[in-house]
């Protein structure tokens, strides 16, 4: 580092070092910008919608603070979806259709947030997936829409809709 180097960007660098070794090691921090974003929004609120040129100019300053960050984040997207193209990992709509491909959602739904709030046997091969009936079916549909409806309603904090949000 150069002495002129201010600290926060030192800090900026060390932690975009930190997210280049994390996406390095598993595809799943990815998400991390729009993480850092939501942060920004609630609770840091270093964004709030109220008056609308400082809004505007805030939101724009909080985006370049993030570019480098999503940057890595599409850089390695577009490698895991190349990777994944290129060893067959990824089924054609053809091949799974979206009613096909509705129960698995919605059962992964209920799944991870029952893992959440229990995690037990954690490994999602542990599920005997012949036995799930469609009553099981009936059960995340059901919570799916409960969950929506709470958002839609407000019902919900700010961080347990965000929680839920990211176990889907």
């Amino acid at each position: 580092f150069r002495p002129s180097e201010t600290r926060a960007a030192r800090w900026r660098t060390a932690s975009l070092g930190a997210f280049f070794l994390a996406l390095l090691s598993k595809p799943a921090a990815v998400p991390l910008p729009a993480v850092l974003f939501l942060l920004d929004v609630w609770p840091l609120r270093r964004w709030t919608a109220e008056p609308r040129r400082q809004t505007r100019e805030r939101l724009l300053a909080l985006a370049f603070e993030k570019a480098p960050f999503l940057a890595l984040s599409a850089v390695f997207s577009v490698g895991a979806g190349y990777a994944q193209a290129r060893a067959e990992a990824i089924v054609s709509m053809a091949a799974a259709p979206l009613a096909q491909r509705a129960p698995v959602v919605l059962i992964g739904l209920v799944f991870y947030l029952g893992k959440t709030l229990g995690p037990a046997a954690l490994g999602i091969y542990e599920v005997n997936w012949q036995v799930l009936r469609e009553a099981t079916l009936v059960g995340a549909a059901a919570t799916a829409a409960l969950l929506a409806a709470a958002a839609a309603r407000r019902r919900l904090r700010a961080p347990l809709l965000c929680a839920l949000a990211y176990q889907t």
